[in-house]
């Protein structure tokens, strides 16, 4: 191994990655350290412990991963960035942490913990003077109620004083930043910052993900400016994940700080020219309810059916291995997406500890079963697969807009079609990058952890169009920005592959695509729309069945009362009266979205000349 002295002994990298444990490898690690001690021997250290890093992430992965190995692993990292920190200077990056957040004080705290946490597990960047030297934290806030946004603003003081370095980017802070703006500017912005006619604080609150987003770029630009020549990143993740993974675990799933997600992040882009780089989640699925029902009811009926085979009062048999996912296994559309078809139902895994039966299954089952309108799939949870060294890419065509990175040049991409507030606005943005960037655009397996549920009270904190009246949940304005987006999407997707945006196209084929786009994408909704219901008449008839075994249980009443709700919400969403399709059924609304979706389109090249001559 280059730059290693004789004195520091055997050159542990000799050896496979079979031959050595992660123990192995954190012992002869302590050994060379204690052999060759001080200032002469440091870089040969620091070169030691970076050609090591790989055999103890491939060890730990490969191993029981049990909390005794997490922290070894993790203290290895804090010993390596002692030896950093003892250099005369650290060109490292510094990473700036972006956090929307609209209406979450809960969500926002779990968030910052998060990342509090990771700091000190692995200690990147180093500490002093009271902060962490190279993490950066600016809480986006698109709030309406005075309660939020106070709590917010006290959150980042309070982590602030923790060692995050925390600035508080509120409605105030927003206006004030687009006021800096000349007048022609800010006309010329209106799809990219929305409406800037009337600039009180007071009124500029639940924008959108999306145009709280291009607003912080904004804000991110000077603070780059302002940083000097600190080599910087900026990093977006949403108020409902936090940095760690989940894995499987005994009585359900337990998540892990095992990634050390700013080394690898540095590392991707100091030995690589990516421009941007975005991650996954693991936990909760990142779309919405609204395109999940058809699985989770496939699920339901799954688990109902076996429950009926067993003895209420025996051991709990619900405890099997955890099923391998597929990528948007929860999506029931998954196929137009180009993912291959997942498994009709997938099991579900009890997440109950100590002694309990089949029946107590049941009801803790039940229990959840109403989460799912707020976005957790308790069938469907997305683990953490270790798929080979953490800083290896692979070419992307999807922004997780809740996980990804960029250098600060890539201000410059905003995120597009902000004011129709679709959803689907970061595999838009993707698709885009991917015709523009080719393989500076790309994916790391770096997963987040997603968290839809507050697990205190079994909801989610503000969602936008998601709104409770009783013991319903109306998801009708979700679904609809949710088809929309998808049209959105698609359409984005054809025309890249014709050239667009960097070859003009013709507003009729911009149109006769976005059309084309609808029509199959109707066919594709009403498909699964019939499904729903069909599978709805099925646990509908399970539910009225006397003859079921679980009509024995102790906590049937529960059980009924929370199944019959889970029917009614999803009847409620998805009946052929419904709300939410008859937006999408209506030729009227159709008309007025599909107009918006393609004047957009017509002018996201106006809008790019527009926000780069802004940043100038």
């Amino acid at each position: 191994m280059s730059g290693v002295p004789p004195e520091m002994g055997p050159n542990l990298l000799e050896s496979t990655p079979e031959q050595l444990t992660l123990d192995d490898l954190v012992l002869r690690l302590d050994q060379q350290m204690r052999a060759a001690p001080g200032p002469r021997n440091r870089a040969s250290i620091i070169a030691l412990y970076r050609e090591t890093f790989p055999k103890l992430e491939q060890a730990l992965w490969s191993g029981t991963l049990d909390d005794s190995s997490v922290a070894k692993y993790q203290r290895v990292f804090r010993d390596y960035e002692a030896l950093i920190a003892a250099k005369d200077r650290d060109d490292r990056h510094h990473i700036i942490i972006v956090i929307p957040v609209a209406d979450r004080p809960q969500h926002l705290t779990q968030c910052l913990s998060s990342v509090l946490t990771l700091c000190e597990c692995f200690n990147y960047g180093g500490y002093g003077e009271g902060y962490y030297n190279k993490i950066r934290v600016v809480i986006a806030d698109d709030s309406a109620q005075p309660d939020s946004i106070s709590r917010h603003k006290k959150i980042a003081e309070q982590f602030d004083r923790r060692g995050l370095r925390t600035e508080y980017f509120g409605l105030g802070e927003q206006v004030a930043q687009i006021r800096q703006l000349d007048e022609q500017h800010r006309a010329a912005l209106t799809r990219v910052v929305g409406d800037t006619d009337n600039l009180d604080p007071a009124r500029f609150s639940h924008k959108g993900a999306s145009i709280t987003r291009n607003i912080a770029y904004l804000r991110l630009q000077r603070l780059v400016n302002e940083m000097g020549t600190h080599r910087t990143l900026i990093q977006f993740v949403d108020s409902d994940q936090e940095f760690c993974v989940i894995l499987p675990g005994d009585g359900g799933t337990r998540t892990v700080y095992a990634v050390n997600y700013f080394f690898h992040i540095d590392e991707i882009f100091t030995n690589t020219d990516v421009s941007i780089l975005t991650g996954k989640v693991v936990g909760d699925p990142p779309v919405s309810p609204s395109v999940m029902a058809g699985h989770f009811a496939d699920d339901i009926i799954d688990f109902l059916s076996r429950q009926a085979r067993l003895q209420p009062e025996h051991h709990c048999e619900f405890h099997q291995r955890a099923e391998a996912t597929v990528d948007a296994a929860y999506h029931d559309l998954a196929r137009l997406f180009g993912f291959g078809r997942s498994r009709q139902s997938c099991r579900y895994r009890c997440t109950l500890k100590g002694e309990h039966s089949n029946a107590d299954c049941l009801v803790d089952f039940a229990r959840k079963l109403n989460r799912f309108f707020y976005g957790e799939h308790p069938t469907r949870v997305t683990y953490f697969n270790y798929q080979g060294r953490l800083s290896n890419t692979t070419p992307a065509r999807t922004i997780y807009t809740g996980n990804y990175v960029f250098r600060p040049e890539c201000i410059k991409w905003f995120i597009p079609f902000a004011t129709l507030k679709l959803r689907m606005a970061g595999p838009v943005l993707g698709r885009l990058l991917k015709a523009e960037l080719g393989g500076r655009f790309v994916s790391a397996n770096l997963p987040m952890l997603h968290k839809r549920i507050l697990a205190a009270v079994g909801e989610s904190e503000f969602r936008p169009d998601v709104n409770k009246a009783d013991d319903l949940i109306d998801l009708s304005g979700e679904f609809e920005r949710q088809y929309f987006g998808d049209v959105m999407l698609f359409t984005v997707e054809a025309l890249t592959e014709q050239g667009f945006p960097a070859e003009p196209t013709p507003e009729s084929r911009i149109k006769q695509l976005l059309f084309k786009v609808e029509r199959k994408l109707h066919q594709q909704y009403h498909i699964k729309h019939r499904e729903i219901i069909t599978k709805l008449n099925t646990l509908t008839d399970v539910l009225e069945d006397p003859a079921q075994k679980w009509y024995r249980h102790p906590g049937f009443q529960f059980v009924r009362k929370e199944l019959s709700i889970f029917i009614a919400c999803t009847r409620h969403n998805f009946d052929q009266d419904s709300k939410g399709w008859r937006l999408i059924n209506s030729k009227t609304d159709r008309r007025i979205r599909l107009n918006q979706i393609a004047e957009a389109i017509m002018n996201y090249a106006h809008d790019q000349v527009a926000w780069r001559d802004a940043l100038g």
